[in-house]
C-alpha cells in the first residue's frame, strides 16, 4: 500500500485539527480561528464561520437512529467546549477547564462527551452539555485523550505515561510507562482492540488493550505529532514534521512521504477508510488517499491502482454451450451443457 497524498491551502495560520462528518465532509480549524470545509475530492468548499478563540480540536457528533450527525463539538484555548451546527451555527458554550481545553471527543454512541485540558483534569459530560463526572486529575496538562471500543474506558496521557479509567468504578484502572518523552498523541481502535501512540521521544509504540507493547519503532528524524487508525483496524497513520507514513497493524512500515506540511498536528479517517486528512503547521490541509491495496478471493486478486482505478488478476471466465439431446434420446428431452474455462 501507499498513499496518493495532495496538499490544499486555506488557512492562513497553523492548521491545528481536521474532522471528517459521516457524509465525508471535512471540517479543518486554525490558529487564524476560522473553521474551514472540505469536499471528500480535497476541494475547498468556503469558511463556514470565525470563532472568537482559538480551536484545538474537532470532534462530529455520532449518527444515532433517525437524527443525523449535524452538529460537532469544538475545543477552545480559552477554557472552553463549543456545539456548533453544520452550517457554523455556535448552538452552546460550555466553560469546561481552568486552561486550554485541548481534547474533545464523543464517544462512540453520540451520548457523552470527553474532554482533557491544559489543568490536567479529564471530564465526562452529557451530549447537551451537563457535567456528569471529573475522571481524573493528573497534574499535567493532558494531550490526548479517546474513548475505549466500548465507551465504558478512557484512555489519556499523563506526561510520560497512558492511562485507562472506567467511567463506572466496578472495572480495575491501568497505567504503564509508554514512552520516554511526553505522550503527545493516541488512538483506540475499535475493530482490533489495539492502542498506538506518540510521544515526544520521537517513537510511536502499538499497546494491546493492557498495556502489553507490541511495537515500538526506531527513533523517527522529529517528534510524533499526530496517530490515527484505519477504522478497520489494518493500518494507521503517523505525522511528524514534514512526514507523514502508513503502517500496518503491527507497526510496520508501508510507506513514507515526505511533505511540505510542518508539523503534522492531526490526523482523521473517513469512515470508509479509504483516505485521511491531516492539519499541518504552516496551515495546509493534507488529502491522503490509500492505493495499492490487494483483496484476494479465492483464485482472483483485485489491486486498487488509483482512487478510481482497479486491476483484476486471476479471473476466470467461463463459457458455457447447451446442447439439446431430444434428437438423440427421443422423448427423454435431455439438455447436456458444457463448460469451458479460458
Amino acid at each position: 500500500m501507499k498513499l496518493n497524498i495532495s496538499l490544499k491551502t486555506e488557512h492562513t495560520d497553523i492548521a491545528t485539527a481536521v474532522s471528517w462528518s459521516p457524509d465525508c465532509q471535512l471540517l479543518s480549524c486554525g490558529d487564524d480561528k476560522v473553521l474551514c470545509k472540505w469536499g471528500a475530492d480535497g476541494e475547498p468548499a468556503g469558511k463556514i464561520s470565525t470563532i472568537n478563540a482559538y480551536a484545538s480540536s474537532i470532534s462530529w457528533s455520532p449518527a444515532s437512529g433517525k437524527q443525523a450527525a449535524d452538529m460537532f463539538a469544538l475545543s477552545c484555548t480559552d477554557g472552553s467546549f463549543r456545539f456548533v451546527s453544520r452550517s457554523g451555527r455556535e448552538e452552546k458554550k460550555v466553560q469546561a477547564h481552568e486552561g486550554a481545553v485541548i481534547v474533545v471527543r464523543w464517544s462512540h454512541d453520540g451520548a457523552a462527551l470527553l474532554t482533557g485540558g491544559e489543568d490536567g483534569e479529564v471530564k465526562i459530560w452529557s451530549k447537551s452539555g451537563n457535567h456528569r463526572s471529573s475522571l481524573a486529575s493528573t497534574g499535567q496538562s493532558v494531550y490526548c485523550a479517546c474513548w475505549g471500543p466500548d465507551d465504558d474506558q478512557v484512555l489519556f496521557s499523563c506526561g510520560k505515561q497512558l492511562m485507562i479509567k472506567t467511567v463506572q468504578a466496578s472495572r480495575k484502572n491501568l497505567a504503564w510507562s509508554a514512552h520516554d518523552g511526553i505522550v503527545l498523541c493516541v488512538d483506540w481502535n475499535v475493530a482490533n482492540n489495539f492502542i498506538v501512540s506518540g510521544g515526544e521521544d520521537c517513537t510511536y509504540r502499538v499497546w494491546d488493550s493492557f498495556g502489553r507493547q507490541l511495537y515500538t519503532s526506531r527513533p523517527l528524524e522529529h517528534v510524533v505529532t499526530s496517530v490515527g487508525w484505519c477504522p478497520n483496524g489494518e493500518c494507521f497513520a503517523v505525522g511528524s514534521h514534514n512526514s507523514i507514513r502508513l503502517c500496518d497493524k503491527t507497526g510496520w512500515t508501508y510507506c513514507r512521504e515526505r511533505l511540505q506540511s510542518g508539523s503534522v498536528m492531526d490526523i482523521a479517517w473517513t469512515s470508509d477508510g479509504t483516505q485521511f486528512a491531516g492539519a499541518g503547521g504552516n496551515g495546509s490541509i493534507i488529502f491522503a488517499q490509500v492505493v495499492g491495496r490487494r483483496f484476494e478471493w479465492k483464485n482472483s486478486e483485485v489491486t486498487l491502482l488509483e482512487p478510481r482505478k482497479i486491476r483484476v488478476q486471476g479471473v476466470y471466465v467461463c463459457v458455457c454451450a447447451c446442447v439439446c439431446m431430444c434428437g438423440v434420446f427421443g422423448s427423454l428431452g435431455c439438455v447436456v451443457c458444457v463448460c469451458w474455462c479460458l
